[in-house]
């Protein structure tokens, strides 16, 4: 294994960078033209309608918060990783609380998450801010991919003794992107791969994804240039 002493940040080919570059650009200017119409929609309906106020305030939001979380997906894919020291995480609570942090935007498309407890105290040990933006990202890989008013699955549940399988799925028809071309999505495959994690691609009556995500996840274990190739 690496020493967890990773350097902050990795280099990235030039061209896979401007790649990323244009890739966000055109993410970003989405968001950004959606906040604007928000925006719009809050002057001239929000005095007279209430609930369309309160809709169009929570829709900026969660877009202004969409924003955040694509910037740091790019900064992950250009090479800078959460330095926090690894401590011991309890996943269920890791987990709960991405889907907290994506509860908006949940609400926003009309989707729900169906989610199911443990039902046993699963530890694992990550650096913290690392593990929770695998953890945000599979889930907003999986609300950007389905249309709205899905019904997205979440299950956990012990795949060894080395590792915890996480299934996010839904309806096939219920699919709307390709999920490997997500921002996310490849964000998320990396941070997990090199960590020594696995992302597998469900196709049939149900569609998304199921994450092996490693019990220790201390330390990298298969450098970024591998790990994308293998996330890929």
């Amino acid at each position: 294994m690496a020493n967890d002493s990773t350097p902050a940040t990795r280099t990235v080919p030039a061209q896979e960078l401007r790649a990323l570059s244009l890739h966000i650009a055109h993410e970003t200017r989405h968001h950004l033209a959606a906040v604007c119409d928000y925006a719009e929609c809050l002057g001239w309906a929000g005095a007279q309608q209430p609930l369309a106020r309160d809709r169009c305030a929570r829709a900026i939001l969660a877009e202004t918060q969409r924003v955040g979380r694509l910037l740091g997906y790019f900064m992950a894919l250009a090479g800078q990783r959460d330095q926090s020291p690894p401590m011991a995480l309890d996943l269920e609570d890791v987990l709960f609380g991405a889907c907290a942090e994506l509860a908006d935007l949940l609400a926003l498309h009309g989707s729900t998450l169906e989610t199911s407890r443990l039902g046993l105290r699963c530890s694992v040990e990550w650096p913290p801010g690392l593990l929770k933006q695998v953890a945000v990202a599979a889930l907003d890989t999986m609300v950007a991919s389905t249309a709205e008013g899905a019904a997205i699955r979440l299950r956990v549940a012990p795949n060894s003794a080395d590792s915890v399988a996480l299934a996010l799925t839904t309806s096939a028809d219920a699919v709307a992107a390709r999920l490997p071309r997500l921002l996310s999505y490849r964000a998320m495959a990396l941070l997990l791969t090199e960590r020594g994690g696995q992302v597998r691609r469900l196709r049939g009556r149900e569609d998304g994804m199921v994450l092996l995500i490693p019990v220790d996840g201390r330390q990298v274990v298969i450098e970024s240039e591998q790990a994308a190739q293998r996330a890929g």
